[in-house]
């Protein structure tokens, strides 16, 4: 009946609305979605056959490229569906898509002309391509036409900070079938010095490098290139006035003091890969909170109906609600408004800790009316709201809604894939009130001011600063201090790329405290920066048409356009336009006209039985002649 009624509201939902090294990491005990996929319009998988991933990491940025070759195992052609799942934070820089032997290089337009960009050449039978957010840290692209038995080549790259203290670089591998050929080369930068010279000049790299080759290989683990630790002075790469700062905060941990948990478990159906390992885990996460100081919970699910299984002892939670949670499944639609309404059915001082990816697919996805929920609810009680998250896939933006918005006491996102002990060990510390950065004579730094830290965690904040100054951090707020940093200079293509990408987070965060008219003025602006510097953002897509003549209609003049940024021998490099051979692919001819419909020959009845079909004349029956 549970289930019914469940399936019931989702029907309504639909109708409303340093030292380089390797060591290898299990990511998940059960199965995982494909990080890259390439689907056909009836769900048929495009085989895999070659994944070629190119990674540049200079202290806390990171630059992908990934080259993916995909083979159609239909007998026919097909509209493929790309989906891409990135790390948290990751912006989009370079779509492209081999067109009969020619590369065809995406460009980055406003959303709307980019759909009816693709729209249109969907009419005029050509290969366009469109790739746009869909929900959080996942990329799609509709692909067309992929040819009966094509190997279809798409590229794409990515930019995106590492943020957590001694965070590791990871390119998600699990979850990929059987790859035929898989190369993976990674750079990273070394913290000192430029590399090796040479007495007589030419190129040197102060890269070391790693490489992997396979053939017919199932990955089992991610691919993790672990970095050095940050120094304790913290560290900064400059390029004239663009910098970016990484230093870890000190304090002393402070035990968190509320002793009573609401946990809110997700059972909608973005949950449904491996559900039994999730339930496992919840067993044993909810039995060990006591260390985490709790020792009274309630756990409630919910999806788009929110069900409580169990108040009680936390150590008490054991067969009896993980078999109700069975019987339930993983069915529906998520809806954060339905789950923060549940926590208003316990009263007096409470946590929160949420087990979700943060995807929102029913309810209230306004991040603004969501806020407003939350502030309600501490005022009402709850103190304080985590939120765990297992899954590459996920929405970073609501999951830190979640745990930083205005009311309860900051809280933390935690990663789910990290040993229990260290999700315990933060769920019993207490954050330190909003930490401000400043630096003496910037336009700008941001973040400007940090939410939810603990004793350990890691910043990188962007800054615009003129050039020639130091780089001098103030901390004020729940950390104080100042923060001198090593600083080097940086290759200014993936710095001033990154950047830019602060600059729009920066006026998307202004834009959401904005009048309607101001709204629409920063919106146009971050659409400026995102298609000068080729860096998506919600308001873009990324477009692959087929020829210049396709380009030239739509407005957009693919000579005037940003450089393209690559993985060369020396890093990450610019592909300029002047030095871009632009395919100038003719269409492909048009089909034969279809011969003229063949009129099906008159039998002729015997003349016994005409007067029976006719009237004697020649009409047919109740015809007037």
């Amino acid at each position: 009946m549970a289930a019914a009624h469940r399936a019931l509201a989702l029907l309504a939902c639909l109708v409303a609305t340093p030292a380089l090294a390797q060591k290898p990491t299990q990511i998940a005990a059960g199965p995982v979605e494909a990080p890259y996929s390439l689907t056909a319009a009836d769900g048929t998988g495009l085989r895999l056959v070659g994944l070629d991933a190119r990674a540049v990491v200079d202290g806390p940025l990171a630059f992908t490229e990934l080259r993916l070759t995909f083979q159609n195992p239909n007998p026919r052609r097909v509209e493929g569906h790309f989906k891409v799942t990135m790390p948290d934070g990751a912006a989009i820089s370079r779509f492209a898509m081999k067109i009969r032997g020619s590369w065809m290089e995406g460009e980055v337009v406003e959303k709307q002309a980019a759909r009816r960009a693709y729209e249109d050449a969907l009419h005029r039978r050509q290969d366009p391509a469109l790739l746009e957010q869909d929900s959080g840290n996942t990329f799609t692209a509709r692909v067309f036409p992929i040819e009966a038995n094509e190997r279809k080549e798409l590229i794409i790259s990515w930019s995106h900070t590492l943020t957590a203290a001694g965070e590791a670089y990871r390119l998600p591998l699990m979850g990929l079938p059987s790859v035929e050929q898989l190369s993976l080369t990674a750079m990273t930068a070394a913290a000192q010095g430029g590399g090796p010279t040479s007495s007589l000049g030419g190129t040197t790299s102060r890269y070391q490098v790693s490489k992997v080759e396979k053939t017919g290989f199932t990955p089992d683990q991610d691919w993790v290139i672990y970095g050095g630790d940050i120094p304790a002075t913290g560290d900064a790469l400059r390029s004239d006035n663009l910098a970016v700062v990484r230093f870890v905060v000190p304090a002393a941990p402070q035990p968190e003091a509320v002793a009573r948990a609401v946990v809110l478990f997700d059972t909608s159906a973005s949950r449904v890969m491996d559900f039994e390992g999730r339930l496992a885990a919840l067993r044993t996460l909810v039995n060990r909170l006591p260390e985490a100081g709790v020792q009274d919970v309630t756990v409630i699910a919910f999806d788009q109906v929110a069900e409580k299984v169990y108040e009680g002892p936390a150590k008490g939670f054991g067969d009896a609600p993980i078999a109700r949670l069975r019987t339930r499944g993983a069915l529906g639609a998520s809806s954060l408004q339905v789950a923060l309404e549940s926590l208003e059915w316990i009263q007096g001082p409470r946590r929160a800790i949420f087990l979700t990816d943060g995807m929102v697919t029913a309810g209230e996805d306004d991040r603004e009316a969501l806020a407003k929920r939350i502030a309600a609810l501490g005022r009402s009680g709850v103190t304080r709201i985590d939120a765990i998250v297992d899954t590459t896939a996920r929405d970073a933006g609501m999951l830190d809604l979640l745990a930083t918005s205005d009311g309860p006491r900051p809280g933390k996102v935690i990663e789910g894939r990290a040993p229990l002990d260290e999700q315990l060990g933060r769920l019993g510390k207490q954050t330190m009130a909003d930490v401000h950065l400043a630096v003496n004579g910037a336009q700008w730094v941001w973040p400007d001011t940090v939410r939810g830290l603990q004793g350990g965690d890691a910043v990188v904040a962007f800054v615009d600063a003129p050039a020639g100054t130091p780089l001098q951090v103030s901390l004020s707020g729940g950390a104080s201090g100042v923060v001198n940093p090593a600083t080097r200079e940086a290759e200014k293509p993936l710095l001033e790329r990154s950047w830019v990408l602060a600059r729009i987070e920066r006026l998307e965060n202004t834009r959401a405290k904005s009048d309607p008219d101001l709204k629409e003025a920063l919106k146009q602006q971050i659409i400026t920066l995102s298609t000068r510097h080729r860096v998506l953002s919600p308001y873009t897509a990324l477009v692959v048409l087929e020829t210049e003549g396709d380009y030239a209609r739509f407005g957009i003049d693919r000579r005037a356009l940003a450089d393209i940024l690559v993985v060369g021998a020396t890093g990450v490099e610019l592909m300029h336009r002047a030095d871009l051979v632009v395919a100038q692919v003719a269409p492909p001819p048009p089909p034969p006209p279809p011969p003229p419909p063949r009129r099906p020959p008159v039998k002729q009845m015997p003349r016994r039985d005409r007067g029976r079909a006719g009237n004697g004349d020649g009409a047919r029956p109740g015809t007037r002649t």
